[in-house]
């Protein structure tokens, strides 16, 4: 399950994106009042995304957030590994990379493993100007 400060990162990404190909400011003040999102919560999301380099800040009268990145390079994969990677995984056993529980040869983990790499794949080609 993706979490609610993923789902939210993804979403302001894709605004961000959309301000910046307009040329409008974009503030976080905006931005949490156009996805009706708590301003603090908003804010400690974008300070993450600029601590790991997808967004620049800039205060001031001109200020507000661009991205870092160009938006055809950030996948929604990416943002999710920022906010929760282990909450894409289907199965502990996936993220371990071994059998569960102790067994040798477990035939579900094959599955699981094929279903893993086909949904970080199309999580993978998922970017943020395919979703403006």
């Amino acid at each position: 399950m993706i979490t609610r400060e993923a789902d939210y990162a993804i979403r302001a990404m894709i605004l961000s994106a959309i301000y910046q190909k307009s040329g409008e400011p974009l503030t976080t003040t905006i931005l949490a009042e156009k996805m009706e999102i708590p301003y603090r919560f908003l804010r400690k999301i974008m300070m993450k995304l600029r601590e790991t380099g997808y967004i620049d800040t800039k205060k001031g009268k001109f200020g507000g957030v661009k991205l870092k990145k160009k938006a055809n390079e950030i996948s929604v994969l990416d943002i999710i590994n920022i906010f929760s990677s282990s909450s894409i995984f289907l199965n502990k056993c996936i993220k371990e990379s071994k059998p569960c529980d102790g067994r040798k040869e477990c035939k579900l983990h094959k599955e699981l493993t094929n279903i893993q790499t086909d949904l970080h794949s199309k999580l993978s080609s998922i970017t943020v100007d395919k979703l403006i």
